[in-house]
C-alpha cells in the first residue's frame, strides 16, 4: 500500500511538471487521515490494516511535504532523485525516456506541447471528478504503446509476443495465449479465459510482464476476494472500481485473477456455501451487467476476464475417478497430470466452478511443469534471471557461484514453488553478505 501511495504521488509529481502545473497543498495525505474512520471504503479494513495506512500517510507526508510549502513539483522531484540510488542500467533507461520525451526544450522541464495538454484534457475529462486519483494503477506502458492511436498502429499478436518472451522462459502456449487476449483487447474484443499449471511455473508472470504493457492491465489475489457483507480486504466491487479508469477512457480492460482454484473451492460458512455465493457475483459481471457507482456506470461486458490458477485439487481428483476395467471392475486411474487435456466439463466437476462460469469461458490453456534444467537456464538468462531483479533493486552487482545456482535451481524444482524459490534463496544468501559488508558495490555468492 505504501509503495503504491508513492507511486502515484511521484506520477502526480511528473504530470504536474509535464504540464507546467505546480503541486497542490491540498494534496498533503494527512487531510485524508481523519476520513478513514469515516469512510465506507475503509469499513472492511481492521483497525490494525487502518492504522497501518494511517502510518503510511504520515510518512509520506513527511517525504514530500514538511518543510517543502515553498518548493515547487521539479524541485521536490529532484530533490527525491538526489536522494535516489540508481544504478546504471536504471540511469540509461531514465536517459532514453527523457530523450525521447523531450520537445519544446527549457531547462530542468520537459513540458507537453498545447495540443498535447489540451488531448491529456478531454481524456481527464471522461472521468467523473476524484476517480482517477483513487484507482490509477501505476503501471506506465514500457514501450510507449498507446492503445487509442489508429488501429494500424497497435501491435501485432507477434509482436506482443515477442515482447513477452524476451522475459518469460518457454511456455509458448501461455505467451501466445496472453498476445491474444491483449490483441483482442485492443480491438475491443473480450473474452473469458483460464490457465492452469503448477505453482512457480510462470502463469502470473507472463500477466506482470504484459501490464508494462498496458494500464488496463489488472492483476488481483483471488484468495483476498470475499462477498458483499463479509468482512475482507478486496470486494468484487472494489476491483471493477479500479478498472473503471481503463474502461471509461479506453474502452475496456483485462481483470487477471489469481489463484481463482482457490476461490472456487467448496467453502461453507453458517450453512451457506461461500465460494458458491461469490461466484453468484462474479457471474453476473461476466454476464455483463451495468454496476451503478456514485457518479457513474460501469458497463461490464468490455472487461475480459482471465483466471489463473494451479487447479491441484481438481487435477487430483480427476486421477481417482474410478475408471470400469475388465470384468467390470471399477479401478482408480492412474495419476492425471498437467500433461492431460482438460475441459470446462471438468472445471465443473473437480474444481468447483459454477456451470454458468464455466461456458463462458472460451478457452483453456495448460502451463506445463518446468525442471531443474529450466530454472538453472532462468538464472543463467538475464532478462529473466531473478539476480538481475535483485542487482537492480540493492544497485549492486551479484556474482553467483555455477554451483550455488545448480543447488538452487534443484530446490526450485523439488519445492515446487518455482521461480519464487530462485529469488527467495538468492536474496538471502545476498542479506547475509550485505549484513557483513552493506557498502560494497558487487558481490559474490558462492558455495
Amino acid at each position: 500500500m505504501y509503495r503504491q501511495q508513492m507511486c502515484d504521488l511521484i506520477s502526480k509529481l511528473i504530470t504536474d511538471i509535464m504540464g507546467g502545473k505546480d503541486f497542490e497543498s491540498n494534496d498533503n495525505p494527512l487531510t485524508f487521515i481523519d476520513l478513514i474512520d469515516k469512510d465506507d471504503r475503509f469499513k472492511s479494513m481492521s483497525a490494525n490494516e487502518r492504522e497501518n495506512y494511517k502510518n503510511a500517510l504520515r510518512e509520506l507526508a513527511e517525504l514530500f511535504w514538511d518543510d517543502k510549502a515553498n518548493m515547487g513539483s521539479y524541485d521536490i522531484l529532484i530533490e527525491a532523485l538526489h536522494h535516489t540510488k540508481l544504478c546504471q542500467e536504471d540511469i540509461n533507461l531514465l536517459s532514453e525516456v527523457l530523450t525521447h520525451g523531450i520537445s519544446n526544450k527549457e531547462p530542468g522541464l520537459i513540458r507537453l506541447s498545447p495540443e498535447e495538454i489540451n488531448r491529456e484534457a478531454a481524456m481527464a475529462e471522461a472521468i467523473p471528478d476524484g476517480l482517477s486519483n483513487d484507482v490509477e494503477s501505476g503501471n506506465v506502458p514500457e514501450e510507449g504503446i498507446n492503445i487509442n492511436e489508429a488501429e494500424q498502429e497497435l501491435p501485432s499478436p507477434q509482436q506482443i509476443y515477442d515482447y513477452l518472451d524476451q522475459h518469460i522462459y518457454k511456455q509458448e502456449q501461455a505467451k501466445k495465449t496472453a498476445s491474444m487476449i491483449y490483441w483482442e483487447h485492443l480491438r475491443g474484443i473480450h473474452t473469458n479465459s483460464v490457465i492452469l499449471g503448477p505453482s512457480g511455473c510462470g502463469k502470473t508472470e507472463v500477466f506482470r510482464q504484459l501490464r508494462n504493457m498496458s494500464r488496463d492491465i489488472i492483476i488481483v489475489d483471488g484468495t483476498s476476494i470475499t462477498q458483499e457483507g463479509w468482512k475482507g480486504s478486496v470486494k468484487l466491487r472494489d476491483i471493477l472500481w479500479q478498472a473503471a479508469p481503463s474502461v471509461l477512457q479506453d474502452g475496456g480492460a483485462i481483470i487477471v485473477i489469481d489463484e481463482f482454484d482457490k476461490l472456487a473451492e467448496r467453502k461453507m460458512s453458517g450453512g451457506e456455501n461461500i465460494a458458491y455465493s461469490l461466484q453468484s457475483e462474479l457471474l453476473k459481471v461476466i454476464e455483463g451487467e451495468l454496476i451503478q457507482f456514485k457518479d457513474f456506470v460501469l458497463d461490464t461486458s468490455k472487461i475480459s476476464f482471465v483466471f489463473l490458477g494451479s487447479f491441484a485439487s481438481m487435477v487430483a481428483a480427476k486421477g481417482h475417478t474410478p475408471n470400469s476395467m475388465g470384468f467390470g471392475q471399477d479401478i482408480s486411474r492412474s495419476e492425471v497430470s498437467y500433461t492431460d487435456r482438460f475441459t470446462q466439463e471438468d472445471l465443473i466437476k473437480y474444481g468447483g466452478v459454477r456451470r454458468e462460469i464455466a461456458s463462458r469461458i472460451s478457452r483453456i490453456v495448460q502451463v506445463q511443469p518446468m525442471t531443474e534444467a529450466d530454472f538453472y537456464e532462468i538464472l543463467n538468462i538475464r532478462s529473466m534471471s531473478p539476480i538481475a531483479d535483485l542487482e537492480h533493486k540493492f544497485g549492486v552487482v551479484i556474482d553467483v557461484d555455477d554451483s550455488v545456482k545448480r543447488q538452487v535451481a534443484k530446490e526450485a524444482a523439488e519445492s515446487g514453488l518455482g521461480v519464487r524459490c530462485l529469488e527467495s534463496k538468492i536474496l538471502a544468501m545476498l542479506e547475509d553478505e550485505v549484513f557483513v559488508a552493506p557498502d560494497m558495490e558487487e558481490y559474490e555468492i558462492s558455495g
